[in-house]
């Protein structure tokens, strides 16, 4: 009797957000706060073809390789993008776009997490943000099985995908470089480990 309640909650829930979704263009992608670093962050890509871009410019930076450590800080009022070991460095107009030559493949990792998609990592408000942009099917692999265990009946985990989705439709545009954050004040999103987790392959 609990889990019907739940169920019919849920999608009103649902019903009541999808009123409230505001018309922002297109839906496919989701842009989520990682991090909100004070004046650096390092990355790695794990596999994959990506390049770094220039997101200020479009210009090309540099193609990293697998297991290559790079690293983005703020040097007085621009930012610097270097390659772990090397002595140069490279000035960044706008922000460093870390991007899947093929859309749909590849892993970076950020903080001993691997994620899916692309990452951006721009200056704003004297702090450098951390943020993963990605496919919301993708972005929705990396919820799941954060906000709702995988044991639960399939009804139950297939109405939590609902509430999820609808919720990522509803921030997008929210803000200018993020739709939403990675922790509790919005959704938890585990990146690509959380699919990981046993049984997760129920949701997909």
């Amino acid at each position: 009797m609990r889990f019907f309640r739940w169920v019919s909650m849920s999608f009103m829930f649902v019903v009541l957000l999808l009123v409230a979704v505001p018309a922002y263009g297109s839906w496919d992608h989701i842009r989520v706060l990682l991090k909100q670093e004070y004046s650096s962050a390092s990355f790695e890509v794990v596999e994959g073809d990506y390049e770094l871009v220039d997101s200020g410019t479009g210009l090309r930076l540099a193609k990293p390789l697998p297991g290559e450590r790079w690293l983005v800080y703020r040097a007085g009022s621009v930012l610097k993008l270097q390659r772990e070991g090397e002595a140069g460095s490279i000035s960044v107009s706008g922000g460093v776009l870390l991007q899947a030559a093929q859309p749909g493949q590849g892993l970076f990792q950020f903080e001993s997490k691997r994620y899916r998609g692309s990452l951006h990592l721009v200056e704003a408000n004297q702090a450098l943000l951390v943020v993963n942009i990605l496919p919301v099917e993708e972005y929705l692999y990396g919820v799941l099985p954060q906000e709702m265990p995988s044991s639960f009946p399939l009804e139950a985990l297939k109405a939590q995908a609902v509430v999820s989705r609808t919720y990522a439709l509803c921030r997008n545009g929210s803000s200018l470089y993020y739709d939403v954050t990675a922790g509790m004040r919005d959704q938890v999103y585990g990146g690509y480990e959380a699919e990981l987790v046993p049984g997760a392959e129920r949701i997909r």
